[in-house]
């Protein structure tokens, strides 16, 4: 998608080769809006020389701040837009990536032609038709006033037929239609331009990468496979950043915590897929169904958080122990010890707590869900006949008691999950590790009360079935 900033910057920024570029950085980018493509692949796209693009770069990054760098790992991130985790088809307004623009009839045009082409595409967008207009003085360059591109009245007529000319794909014609003395531009697309656009498959690229760099070789060529994975990562990742921005409301979207959120969750992600790697080979026949991994790889992904969770509180409790040996210094010695860092300590411990606020939130949210899903299913069971083989065919269970037994299953293995957390706590920790027993109890507290309530509620169900 190609968000309002992105499309005013190309409106009034860009030269027409960095337009050809921004469009092809818009296919290449992740969930963290972090290009993923190397400039060389890039010039070749645009059909410009790697020096040129190199220069582009260099350009995008120190004058015109479109694109940041990450020194941690090399890469460039596109600083317009938003990244998908962000969109909200209620509120966001885009253009799509229509395919006409990456073709070469629309790369030799001129600076004002395509403009006055994106100009019209994105307004299609909106609109959902197939016909842009606008009125002729408002691109007109007149004494005093800018216009929107802004041109003469020759340059607009050169432009009309330098469109005319180039033999566009989807587009069919470019034209200034008059009726009584008025005048508008008035450009028409095919009939099938709303579908001739271009996704970014950048995050499927990268998970069909990691799966044969892990040897997964089976999930590869199976899209629907690689996209069930993908369903479960970008849950995790936008649950992430609403729990983040939710808690946090007050302070508004700080750029570097929500950068840590962002490397958490690809973090646990990547590890997630390792986990997936390993146990395959077990589980391979079983894991060919696209809900059956997605249900498969979910629980192995809620696994790492909630031991990321632990770890977070871990290091809290470390740190802790560490600025409480700053405090007793200095209130034995009169004199501040640490000074600088021991600033930097403070801020990373409330960091290092925020983290493991969301974490926790997200891991009860993740376990709520499956508990609530599995109870509904076996209420919905327990009404009829026909209730249960459809639920028994939708989820492969033999029985309802098998239904029942998962549910066990899944909080059994959550309680043991967290016993191991709690084992986690080192000895040598001088906080009291009761803070994050207490933090374990809190979590798991509620879950075991909603899963009281609805296996009553179950058995309530059943009684009044039987009578």
């Amino acid at each position: 998608m190609i968000y309002k900033d992105t499309y005013h910057l190309m409106m009034n920024s860009l030269s027409s080769t960095e337009i050809d570029a921004c469009l092809a950085m818009l296919l290449h980018v992740d969930w963290e809006n972090r290009l993923r493509i190397e400039p060389e692949h890039l010039a070749r796209q645009i059909g410009t020389t790697s020096k040129y693009m190199g220069d582009i770069l260099r350009k995008f990054l120190r004058e015109k701040k479109v694109l940041s760098k990450d020194r941690k790992d090399d890469t460039y991130a596109f600083r317009y837009g938003q990244s998908s985790l962000q969109y909200d088809e209620r509120t966001t307004k885009y253009g799509k990536k229509f395919s006409l623009y990456y073709t070469p009839q629309f790369r030799s045009l001129s600076l004002n032609a395509k403009r006055l082409l994106i100009m019209a595409l994105f307004r299609i967008s909106e609109t959902r038709d197939t016909e842009f207009h606008i009125p002729r003085l408002r691109l007109i360059r007149r004494s005093g006033q800018e216009g929107r591109l802004p041109l003469t009245g020759t340059q607009l007529l050169d432009v009309l037929q330098e469109l005319r000319d180039a033999q566009i794909p989807g587009l069919s014609s470019a034209e200034i239609v008059q009726f009584q003395g008025e005048a508008n531009v008035v450009i028409r697309f095919s009939d099938d331009i709303q579908q001739a656009y271009l996704e970014n498959h950048t995050e499927m690229n990268l998970v069909k990468r990691e799966l044969f760099r892990l040897g997964l070789h089976r999930l590869v060529p199976s899209d629907e496979l690689c996209h069930a994975l993908l369903s479960v990562g970008y849950h995790l990742f936008k649950s992430m950043l609403e729990t983040d921005f939710a808690m946090n409301r007050r302070e508004g979207e700080a750029e570097e915590r929500r950068q840590g959120i962002l490397r958490t969750a690809r973090h646990m992600y990547n590890t997630a897929l390792v986990r997936l790697a390993a146990s395959f080979p077990a589980k391979r026949m079983e894991l060919t169904n696209k809900d059956k991994l997605a249900a498969y790889f979910s629980a192995i992904v809620h696994e790492v958080m909630t031991q990321e969770m632990a770890s977070c509180s871990y290091q809290v409790l470390q740190q802790e122990s560490l600025l409480d040996y700053y405090m007793d210094k200095t209130k034995q010695e009169g004199i501040t010890y640490g000074g600088p860092e021991v600033k930097a300590l403070v801020l990373h411990i409330d960091g290092m707590k925020r983290m493991a606020a969301v974490l926790e939130t997200v891991c009860q949210q993740w376990l709520l869900s499956r508990v609530a899903t599995l109870s509904k299913d076996l209420s919905e069971a327990a009404r009829s006949t026909q209730d249960q083989e459809r639920i028994l065919d939708r989820r492969g269970w033999t029985s309802i008691e098998e239904g029942k037994a998962q549910l066990r299953k899944l909080l059994k293995h959550e309680e043991e999950l967290l016993a191991a957390m709690r084992a986690h706590v080192g000895s040598g920790v001088r906080v009291p590790a009761r803070v994050l027993e207490e933090a374990m109890e809190r979590y798991f507290v509620e879950i075991q009360t909603r899963a009281a309530d609805l296996a009553a509620k179950n058995s309530r169900m059943n009684t009044e079935k039987t009578a």
